[in-house]
This record gives structure tokens, sequence and C-alpha cells, in this order.
């Protein structure tokens, strides 16, 4: 669903209910869809009344809301009379208050991922991975790795992506500014490529 932020007149009933926009009003709607799913289609046993049945506690009826917003990278605009500074806030190139789960979203997108494609994700080394398309894409947007990290991690990530088995090439994706320094970059970039994770980049 694609919905324009149009607000409720004060005098419709939407508004009444406590709607501030029709897309307030359609994501309660979904929610009452859910809602209606799990009680009306199951049996005595709390089994969904399907052709092939599952557990109600295995329903999915979550559903992600998405707001247009500008990038969360910024642009390297210089400026001549200021550009010692600008260099160095380009230093860590990701806009203030954006968090990990804005920037994957933006990597989606730009990647041509679907918004809807099924995200995976599993701590490795204490650092938290996603997995997108079952494999296709491999992303780390931890802040931080440690040059003692670096093979763990690493290794990790490959056994992974042997345990998904995609189909078709896959990409790893992590935060430049996440290295402890350029070794520890270069050396997690060999692992990968060494175990048949060849396009590694960063952002």
């Amino acid at each position: 669903m694609i919905q324009l932020p149009e607000h409720c007149t004060p005098e419709s009933q939407a508004a009444t209910a406590g709607y501030n926009s029709i897309a307030d009003l359609g994501k309660q709607r979904i929610r009452y869809v859910g809602k209606s799913l799990m009680e009306q289609h199951k049996d005595e046993t709390g089994e969904l009344l399907v052709q092939e049945p599952i557990r109600l506690t295995e329903l999915d009826i979550g559903f992600r809301v998405f707001k247009l917003d500008s990038s969360n990278i910024q642009a390297w605009d210089p400026s001549p009379t200021n550009l010692e500074s600008q260099l160095v806030e380009s230093i860590n190139h990701i806009k203030p208050n954006r968090n990990s789960d804005d920037i994957l979203y933006e990597l989606l997108l730009r990647l041509g991922f679907d918004l809807t494609e099924p995200i995976q994700v599993r701590m490795i080394s204490g650092k938290t991975v996603s997995a997108v398309g079952s494999g296709t894409l491999i992303v780390c947007l931890t802040e931080s790795i440690r040059f003692d990290e670096v093979e763990s991690l690493s290794h990790g990530v490959v056994e992974w992506w042997r345990e998904l088995s995609p189909t078709g090439d896959s990409m790893v994706v992590f935060l430049d500014n996440s290295f402890e320094d350029d070794v520890s970059k270069a050396n997690l970039a060999a692992i990968l490529q060494q175990n048949g994770l060849s396009n590694v980049r960063s952002i």
C-alpha cells in the first residue's frame, strides 16, 4: 500500500476516533484484519482452519510501515571556505540519528531488493548480521570491528552463508568506519574472498 500523508478533516468520523491521517486509519484496519484472522480461523486445538494447519503462534500478521525520507548517507558537498571541518565531518558519512534498520532498508532499495524481502538476523561474534533473500545480501552494520574480532566474524559469516546456500552471487556489506584500521578491513575482505564471498563492499 502507498498512502499520501493526507490529514483527516476535523469534522470527519476518523478524526473524531483519534486518527490524524488516512494512513493512520489504514494501519489500524490492517491490525484489525490480523486480529480477526487469529480469532475467527482456529479450531478447539488452537490451530488455524486451513488445508495445512499451522500453530497460531507461527502466523505472521505483522506489517512494516515506511516513510519517505532523505538518504542516510551525507552527500559530499565541499565548501571552499570551510573545507577542513567538512573533511572531519565526512569521516563518518552516515547522518546522525539514523539507525541500522534505516541504513539496511536504504541498501535494499539501492540494490533493487523488494522491501518485503525476508530478512534473517543472527549474532556472530557479538555482532548483528542480517541476511536478505536467503543470503543473496549479507549485511553487518555494527559500529565497531576490532582487529581481534575479524577472524571469528568473517568465518562466522562464511559458515552462515554456506548454510543458507543462496542461488547466484552474494554481496557482503559493512560500514566503512566500523573497522579499527585498514588492516582489519583488508583481512576481513581477504578471508571472505578466499572462502567464495568475493563481492565485499563497505559504505
